[in-house]
């Protein structure tokens, strides 16, 4: 992982939806937007770290949480 990297984890999300935010962080001077497909029990298990954290209640809440992995 690069020191300025991001990593934004979305959840089952239209393919269109995941696409437009693709296309948003090019627009905002991303050099590489990598993308995975992951089952739901792979993902629920990223996010086990985050639990403890505001976000977590904000994935459960809104399906999207933006942060750093470790």
């Amino acid at each position: 992982m690069f020191v300025d990297e991001e990593v934004y984890h979305w959840g089952y999300f239209p393919y269109s939806w995941v696409m437009k935010d693709v296309k948003q962080l090019y627009k905002d001077g991303a050099d590489a937007v990598v993308l995975e497909m992951i089952t739901q029990e792979q993902f629920d298990r990223r996010m086990e770290k985050y639990k403890d954290q505001q976000a977590w209640e904000e994935y459960q809440t809104n399906g999207i949480w933006n942060g750093e992995e470790e």
